[in-house]
């Protein structure tokens, strides 16, 4: 097996700056995709967006049917987020909601190994000082998946969803390995998993560091680093085996590094179902969705909208209450669909017309229309606006 190997920078080995993988991620897919979306003038002064994007399906609001983890015997749900060289990232779904490193988020964990490196990446001598600053604070470990892994591999978007993780509880986790100590997170927003969450059987894992299935990864190497210190102070750390097993291991061999994240719930929209797992659609800060005052003319809504530049979808979201991203019981979706312009093309703002559900409850649900900035990939990241709740005003002459 060839490994992916990430060489740490001189600055890296110096402990100031993360190390550097080979291959620097590829934008030129984004950048197609930017500029196919970007605005161009049309006739009469009105602001057209682009093509409009191909209908889309979603699994309910927020992280809607993805599941925890199957009690110490893996059975994740699987989400894809970011990139690495250009691939989308596979993670396991450990924690669909936790408040354990901080605000409610999703705990993340990839489903394979992306690259391999040194825990620490320079020279360390066999002083009692050089083993007193090998940790998880100083690792290249972490130096490349806090800087150019998290910097490479996320759009802003992603960036802005992904939450900085604090841990200093490990109540809650597993048993561990009884020589290697746990290490907090100090705001961390990419990192290694400890020996005590990698034993954690809500996690999916088996509890005991015996060789599991459950540990096992595969891609750029089959070992991979946590990030648990060593108690004896010696220049080892923690890391999982070919066969799942969690052992001690110098600092200086390459092995296989596995990031982990939280997603902030508050930026997850809605989810949806893709091949081999779910994909996200995740709030993007810079758009906007607005309507005007609807109309109602029986079942038949007409909707006045204004969206911001790079919308490739206005859709229209019927909910059986109120409805706030990252809520912890978030209402039924009743309807979703594309908002119906008559366009061949989006325009900034217009109007467009969809059918109210059968069951709508005027008194109790709620309507929304978003924004949104679709990838064109079912394993990419979509964003997304949402509106205020549209105020609807009834055709009462129409009504029969």
């Amino acid at each position: 097996m060839r490994k992916k190997i990430c060489f740490p920078t001189e600055k890296a080995k110096r402990r100031t700056q993360p190390a550097e993988c080979i291959a620097a991620l590829p934008f030129a897919a984004v950048f197609a995709l930017f500029i196919a979306l970007s605005p161009l003038p049309a006739a009469k002064s009105v602001f057209t967006l682009g093509a409009l994007a191909a209908e889309k399906e979603i699994s309910g609001l927020g992280t809607g049917s993805i599941a925890n983890p199957t009690f110490g015997a893996g059975g994740w749900s699987y989400v894809y987020f970011g990139t690495y060289e250009g691939t989308p990232v596979k993670y396991r779904v450990l924690a669909k909601s936790t408040s354990e490193f901080g605000e409610r988020s999703m705990l993340l964990d990839c489903d394979s190994t992306l690259c391999s490196m040194p825990y620490e990446a320079g020279f360390v001598p066999l002083t009692p000082t050089a083993r007193a600053g090998v940790g998880w604070e100083n690792s290249a470990v972490r130096a490349f998946l806090e800087n150019d892994f998290y910097r490479e591999s996320f759009t802003p978007q992603e960036r802005a969803a992904v939450s900085s993780s604090v841990k200093s509880d490990f109540c809650r986790d597993g048993r561990g390995k009884e020589y290697l100590g746990t290490q907090e997170l100090t705001g961390e927003h990419v990192f290694a998993l400890d020996a005590k969450e990698a034993t954690r059987a809500s996690y999916g894992f088996s509890s005991v560091c015996a060789d599991s299935d459950t540990r096992i990864k595969r891609g750029a190497d089959a070992w991979w680093w946590l990030r648990s210190p060593d108690i004896s102070g010696s220049l080892l750390t923690g890391k999982v085996t070919y066969y799942g097993g969690i052992y001690n291991n110098l600092v200086r061999p390459v092995i296989g590094v596995s990031p982990a994240c939280n997603i902030r719930l508050s930026s997850v929209i809605f989810s949806s179902v893709v091949s081999g797992g779910y994909k996200l659609t995740i709030r993007d800060a810079d758009m906007f969705a607005r309507a005007e005052t609807c109309t109602r003319t029986k079942d038949t809504v007409t909707v006045p909208y204004a969206v911001s530049a790079g919308t490739d979808r206005v859709s229209v979201l019927v909910t059986d209450g109120a409805y706030t991203p990252g809520m912890e019981t978030p209402p039924r979706v009743k309807y979703y669909g594309a908002l119906v312009t008559g366009d061949d093309k989006l325009k900034a703002t217009g109007t467009g017309v969809f059918t109210l559900p059968a069951g709508y409850a005027a008194a109790t649900d709620r309507i929304y229309i978003l924004a949104e900035k679709t990838s064109g990939s079912d394993k990419l990241t979509d964003y997304a606006a949402l509106s205020a709740p549209l105020v609807l005003t009834v055709n009462r002459n129409a009504q029969g």
